[in-house]
């Protein structure tokens, strides 16, 4: 054994819940309480002295409301400063804290040093892996993460190919079927793309002068008729659409071809229905509509038969430079060609036509294994003497990804009905308000009493010697019949 520490004791007490290692230099105290289940370590410099043996109050007034330390700067434990507040319910995810290496449980606030991972559940996905600590001035350094659902990502991918074909249930789980009620009945409108739980993103003209009322949106859907029941599709009504001020569909050109339907509840997350990515800091945008790059665009449009096809089909198109689109283009036509727009197929009559109106386009991204939405059908050549499209001309895009900012403004990752009473939804509410400092009028209170007694004889800092004057007043005081006997300790508002 070490001879310049002496000899060491250790005492056990309180069921395995608090001990005092001692030495001739120094003392520690050690809590096990319920709310930390690890050991805190109290290491008084100043030093004083606990008899041996020695009696003791209950052991909910001893660790609950007296802190050996509490009036002194050279013994704090490490978990003596104010606490942070637990974070709130978050939704669709859940919260699990961590003490060096081990979980705690922190109910209603927790201990500095403490660290909150967040897990989400099935289909969703952390925004950020950043990891809030909570700092020993009662706040958090970092806001806690949320989960939103997790984009661009599907069932399976599809096989390259270029002609269309069938699309096979949740390979694409951010198609949406629109109807609108046409003499009360609710026809096959257009096409569109979940880009949150809340909002759809289709063309504008496919909303022109439509009232939301009279719009339904069918998600999960393979089907193009409304009444063939399908077990995983979601029907929602519209809440209400948003479009460019700016817009003024054929008498524009079609100039910013876009709008946002909300729904009047959220969508229900899960293999069949998820969200699609939109290039937020405009990372793809280059690449993926770079000159021959190929994106997938699904829709029941007219066929080669000129009949609208019963299931959803799937077609890969190559995206074409504006030079040669326009170059390929009657006249009449080239004005469509803008710079919010881009073109994309083939002239071989495998294009997208009527019915696929407001259907995505997206790009595969194989760093982040997720599908990006760049384009929106919008408009393409009529054949002549009908009124459909001519499959054998490039079909003109929306460029999404011009409106991002526009779209940032709608927020569209929040519920629309819980905006509109004043309350955002999505984000769980975070806090960092610090816990008030527990306090107590009680003159009974031990707390209360070592507090003062420190106040008028405070201990020597700093040195070795043991202060067996100091140590002799404690016990005096905390063995004091009228300071315990029918003292009930307040509920602490802290951690400790």
């Amino acid at each position: 054994m070490d001879s310049s520490r002496g000899v060491q004791w250790m005492l056990l007490l309180f069921e395995i819940r608090f001990f005092v290692i001692f030495t001739l230099e120094s003392i520690e105290i050690q809590l096990f309480n319920e709310v930390i289940p690890l050991a805190e370590k109290f290491l008084p410099s100043f030093g004083f002295f606990l008899n041996f043996p020695f009696k003791t109050v209950p052991f909910h007034t001893f660790v609950i409301n007296f802190n050996f330390c509490a009036a002194q700067e050279g013994c704090k434990p490490s978990w003596s400063s104010s606490p942070c507040p637990s974070f709130n319910t978050t939704l669709y995810g859940r919260v699990r804290y961590l003490l060096n290496g081990q979980t705690v449980s922190c109910k209603g606030s927790c201990p500095s040093g403490t660290t909150a991972v967040l897990t989400c559940q099935e289909f969703y996905s952390k925004n950020n892996n950043k990891i809030p600590r909570c700092l020993k001035n009662g706040t958090w350094n970092l806001e806690l993460p949320f989960c939103a659902p997790d984009c661009g990502k599907g069932n399976s991918v599809a096989p390259l190919v270029v002609f269309g074909q069938s699309a096979s249930p949740g390979s694409f789980p951010w198609h949406v079927a629109l109807y609108n009620a046409v003499e009360e009945e609710h026809e096959f409108w257009c096409g569109g793309s979940l880009i949150s739980q809340f909002a759809v993103l289709t063309a504008a003209h496919c909303t022109w002068q439509v009232k939301p009322e009279k719009l339904l949106l069918a998600f999960g859907k393979f089907r193009r008729e409304l009444n063939i029941m399908e077990s995983h599709v979601q029907v929602i009504e519209a809440a209400r659409i948003e479009a460019l001020e700016s817009y003024q569909d054929a008498s524009g050109n079609y100039n910013g071809d876009l709008s946002v339907i909300f729904l009047k509840k959220s969508v229900e997350i899960n293999r069949f229905v998820r969200p699609v990515c939109l290039d937020w800091n405009l990372v793809h945008i280059d690449i993926q509509l770079s000159e021959g790059t190929m994106g997938a665009v699904l829709g029941w449009g007219i066929t080669e038969n000129d009949t609208f096809s019963e299931h959803l089909k799937l077609l890969y198109l190559p995206v074409v430079s504006d030079i040669n689109c326009i170059a390929q283009q009657e006249i009449d036509f080239r004005k469509f060609v803008t710079y919010t727009s881009f073109c994309a197929g083939f002239a071989n009559g495998s294009g997208v036509c009527n019915g696929d109106s407001g259907g995505g386009l997206v790009f595969w991204d194989e760093e982040s294994q997720r599908w990006f939405l760049q384009g929106l059908v919008s408009v393409s050549p009529r054949k002549s003497g009908t009124p459909h499209c001519d499959p054998f001309y490039y079909t003109v895009f929306t460029k999404v990804s011009l409106f991002v900012n526009w779209l940032k403004k709608l927020k569209i990752d929040k519920d629309p009905n819980a905006v509109a009473e004043g309350t955002e939804g999505g984000e769980p509410e975070i806090t960092g308000t610090r816990t008030p400092e527990r306090t107590t009028n009680d003159p009974r209170d031990p707390y209360s009493l070592i507090r003062k007694y420190f106040e008028k004889y405070p201990a020597q800092v700093g040195k070795k010697q043991l202060n067996f004057p100091h140590s002799q007043k404690i016990l005096d005081l905390l063995q004091r019949t009228d300071v315990v006997e029918g003292f009930t300790p307040q509920k602490d508002k802290q951690t400790c």
